[in-house]
């Protein structure tokens, strides 16, 4: 698709160095001026391979890529990192789950509304 950009622009190019020519411009002032006219090549081969590409793709690649590199070069911080982000999982897997259990869920009875707490109490403690 690169060769393919890199064509299209260049055609461009010759065709308004082409019309340049006809119009009475020398030759080589009308590749210089129709190059000028377009503007900066380089700058809409880049764009045009953003809109075309997978260029997400290759900078999350790039991204990782730099990633593993300062991990490795920082073998303690590494550890650090991923030791709190296992504790922090698990811990928000674990309170998830209580949570999930004792309150979002129904009781696995079959009517739940009829269910009493009986609580036993010393004689002398009172009803306070």
């Amino acid at each position: 698709m690169r060769d393919e950009l890199a064509e299209e622009i260049e055609s461009h190019i010759e065709e308004r160095a082409s019309d340049l020519i006809e119009a009475g411009v020398p030759e080589c002032d009308a590749r210089q001026r129709a190059r000028r006219e377009f503007g900066n090549a380089a700058l809409f081969a880049e764009i045009g391979r953003d809109l075309w590409g997978w260029n997400w793709l290759e900078i999350l690649w790039k991204d990782i890529r730099y990633g593993l590199r300062g991990m490795r070069n920082n073998p303690g911080f590494t550890a650090v990192a991923v030791l709190t982000l296992g504790l922090g999982i698990g811990a928000n897997t674990t309170m998830f789950t209580f949570i999930d259990a004792f309150f979002l869920r129904p009781l696995p009875v079959e009517e739940p509304h009829r269910l009493v707490s009986v609580y036993s109490s010393p004689p002398d403690a009172g009803f306070c």
